[in-house]
């Protein structure tokens, strides 16, 4: 989920944080991270404490169609489709959440009516006041149109 699916969908950026949700309960090491090279440069990725999926909008059926990814161990990883990842991104629309969805526009991985229908079909199972996330709904479906690699250009 978030950045890192972002970047495995597209490439476009690296995020410094894990956003995961694990299917079983698990104990997690304290400051769980990995130290690699990239290009040259000692980077890390660390597991964000502050993240659980509870707190994210989720379609029912987005593990069941996320993108089989790899395993590590006795680990599976999954990466969520693309319009899940854009449903998710909808739900808390903060930081990078808006360029994250015009990558994932501008690669093709899009299609606004989906994504509106997978959004709506999510907000059934939303509690709370959904009026923010009608606006993020609106202004992300703007972003896919103009980011879409068939927007007119100026």
């Amino acid at each position: 989920m978030g950045g890192v699916a972002v970047h495995v969908h597209t490439g476009w950026r690296v995020s410094k944080d894990m956003d995961i949700n694990f299917q079983k309960r698990v104990i997690i090491p304290p400051e769980l991270k990995k130290i690699y090279v990239d290009e040259g440069q000692t980077r890390s990725v660390a597991y964000d404490y502050n993240y659980g999926s509870f707190i994210a909008l989720l379609h029912p059926d987005c593990w069941e169609d996320a993108w089989d990814g790899w395993s590590v161990g006795r680990i599976d990883v999954k990466v969520l489709s693309p319009t899940d990842l854009c449903v998710s991104k909808i739900g808390r629309w903060q930081g990078n959440d808006a360029e994250d969805i015009c990558s994932l526009a501008a690669k093709g991985l899009l299609d606004a009516a989906v994504v509106e229908q997978r959004f709506l079909e999510a907000l059934d199972y939303y509690v709370g006041d959904t009026t923010m996330l009608q606006y993020n709904l609106r202004d992300a479906l703007e972003e896919i149109a103009r980011c879409s690699p068939a927007a007119p250009r100026a």
